[in-house]
């Protein structure tokens, strides 16, 4: 027996050898994952929390308690708690577990480029894994319990599933419908990963606007080939795009109804109308809310009349479309969203917040313009960081715009990355988390180009040492800033906010204080603590003192003149009610001021206008101060300033 186990052992790590050697490429790759999830995890629980990942790391640990969970979509959606409260009853609950599903998430997210081989090639999937392990936005908000790296995942499956659909194995279009009525792995991939999105957060539904777009463009334009046999003229392309763009998604919906009429049009059945009509129908009543942009104030008793009209225009469209495929598909995608939403059946109002609060709070907040940040953020804060993607993405799009060599794909990747930089600066609440939805097409953008560069067959030698030289000293002085900025974000600032990205965090002196507090209340030496709320004071202390003794009293109550404080327990104070009643904490043995939240200083991005951009005088003192930030990073933050009082 045990000469057995050992001969399988052997014959299994001579296999593996084997298909390593015969495959560099995973090797490869399998080696840049390693690389992403070192600088993903070193450290990983050092950093303050900040008051967000505060917000998600307690209610998670609620749950885990038995306290019970109900979606709110101020904290967007419900999958993020459940991951965290399930590392949290694995690993324990500690600020590390609590970023660790998102570290795990960036880490896989290295792997993807792979499913996309055909298109990348093998330099392209390497580029594009090397591209999303350094990225400063991908790699910070990996170490960060926050949503939109899991986002960024299910977008990036949610496009390889469209890919691998729209582009199934080469077939002649009279036997396309053997693949339409046949499901595949890549339909479970689809449906899942959509499912992750609206689990995830509300910014799915822009996402999933974008990918329709393309959808829709693409059946315009290969339905505009069929017509003309493949070679149309551009007085065609202009000609039927105009009727086609518009309508093609029309088209799609009542196809089975057309009969003739496609014939006539000229058109004939596309994976694309396919993809696109069972992604628009599976969407299509959680866009219920919508309604309030036309009527804001709308009765809450017509919420669940539109979700049901809805409901049953998709189950029309999708029953005559593919019934077998589409029943599939909305089982395992309304099935697993209402799971989740509804806390597994615990929390039916959660069904109402899948359908319409979601959407609802989403739009609300376009309003409030969270952050109040200018238009031309992102044009800020992505040439900042993201250069080293960046730079390619733009020489390449400049070159195939040119010589007009833009296929399918390459047009997936313009609409994805333009596309979500466009409408995330027309959105009303920029925040510097969502550079991470720029940075993920932009680094595949980058890596087509470039693999697409590699292939370039230059004959002359003297070419080749030219161009070598041209693009070798800037690529490695790009890469070096590039690591640069991630030592400054991850390692020596990265709870100081030096520089935009961090934009706002918890300082410091807060992880410091709560060991010195839990301490206290350990050793007796206190019998409880009292937080101010006023200036959302009470997080991240409501983490670090979880299942602790903590009364938390409103500002306005502590600085009345009736209110006493019993000085046996430790006192956390806003500098106003410190201020207000000076004579709160008389008794206690020391008071203290500390940091609690500080910020950026944004004054410089902020008040840049054309005229300062374009005035050509202040270009040298500009490029100094751009220099100057590279180095050394931005000013000294300003914060919020509070007081703790600790007992005799």
């Amino acid at each position: 027996m045990y000469r057995l186990t050992t001969y399988q052992i052997r014959s299994e790590i001579s296999h593996l050898a084997k298909f390593l050697i015969q495959n560099p490429l995973f090797l490869t790759l399998a080696g840049i994952a390693v690389l992403a999830l070192i600088l993903r995890t070193v450290n990983l629980g050092d950093r303050a929390m900040h008051h967000d990942e505060s917000l998600h790391a307690e209610f998670a640990w609620r749950y885990l308690v038995g306290l019970g969970y109900q979606h709110d979509p101020l904290m967007h959606g419900p999958l993020l708690f459940n991951l965290i409260s399930a590392t949290f009853y694995l690993l324990g609950d500690s600020e590390f577990t609590a970023r660790l599903p998102l570290a795990l998430a960036g880490s896989c997210l290295v792997f993807c480029p792979l499913f996309l081989k055909e298109k990348l090639g093998s330099i392209g999937v390497c580029v594009c894994a090397v591209l999303l392990s350094i990225s400063p936005s991908l790699l910070y908000y990996s170490r960060f319990s926050r949503n939109d790296v899991l986002v960024t995942l299910f977008t990036f499956l949610l496009v390889v599933s469209i890919w691998k659909l729209i582009r199934p194995r080469a077939l002649p279009w009279f036997r396309y419908r053997e693949l339409q009525t046949k499901l595949s792995i890549w339909h479970v991939v689809f449906v899942v990963v959509l499912s992750g999105l609206f689990l995830a957060k509300e910014l799915s539904y822009m996402i999933v606007a974008l990918l329709l777009l393309y959808l829709n463009f693409a059946l315009a334009h290969e339905w505009t080939m069929q017509r003309h046999n493949n070679r149309p003229t551009l007085a065609n392309r202009i000609k039927d795009g105009v009727w086609l763009i518009p309508s093609s998604w029309i088209l799609a919906s009542i196809w089975p109804l057309l009969g003739r009429t496609r014939y006539k049009l000229g058109i004939r059945s596309r994976p694309e109308a396919d993809i696109l009509i069972l992604l628009g129908t599976l969407v299509l009543p959680l866009l219920a809310a919508a309604a309030r942009i036309v009527k804001p104030e709308l009765s809450p008793s017509l919420i669940w009349p539109i979700v049901g009209l809805l409901f049953i225009m998709a189950l029309t469209v999708g029953l005559f479309w593919n019934a077998r495929v589409w029943i599939f598909c909305a089982t395992i995608f309304y099935a697993l969203l209402l799971l989740f939403y509804t806390t597994f059946g615990l929390n039916l109002e959660g069904a109402r917040s899948l359908f319409w609060d979601s959407l609802s709070y989403w739009i609300d907040q376009q309003e409030v313009k969270r952050g109040t940040q200018p238009w031309h953020y992102y044009l800020m804060l992505v040439p900042l960081y993201e250069f080293l993607a960046l730079i390619p993405a733009l020489i390449g799009t400049v070159y195939f715009a040119l010589t007009r060599k833009i296929d399918g794909f390459l047009g997936l990747l313009l609409v994805w990355t333009f596309g979500m930089f466009i409408g995330l600066t027309l959105a009303g609440e920029k925040m510097p988390w969502l550079s991470t939805h720029i940075a993920l097409p932009l680094a595949l953008l980058a890596s087509y180009c470039v693999a697409c560069f590699a292939r370039i067959n230059f004959k002359q030698t003297r070419v080749r040492k030219i161009l070598m030289i041209t693009t070798g000293a800037p690529l490695i002085l790009a890469i070096c800033l590039s690591a640069w900025t991630n030592v400054g974000l991850n390692i020596n600032h990265s709870d100081t906010p030096l520089e935009p990205l961090i934009y706002t965090q918890t300082s410091p002196d807060v992880p410091r204080l709560a060991s010195r507090i839990i301490q206290s209340l350990e050793n007796g030496s206190s019998t409880g603590v009292v937080v101010d709320t006023d200036l959302a004071l009470s997080w991240p202390w409501a983490w670090y003192l979880r299942g602790r003794n903590v009364q938390y009293t409103p500002g306005a109550e502590l600085q009345s003149g009736d209110y006493e404080l019993d000085p046996r327990k430790i006192a956390i104070l806003t500098e106003l009610s410190n201020y207000q009643r000076y004579d709160l904490m008389k008794d206690h043995g020391s008071v203290e001021p500390y940091i609690h939240r500080w910020w950026f200083n944004e004054n410089d991005y902020r008040q840049l206008t054309w005229q300062h951009a374009l005035s050509i005088d202040d270009w040298p003192n500009r490029f100094k101060r751009l220099g100057s930030f590279l180095r050394f990073r931005g000013e000294t933050p300003h914060g919020v300033k509070a007081f703790i009082g600790f007992p005799k």
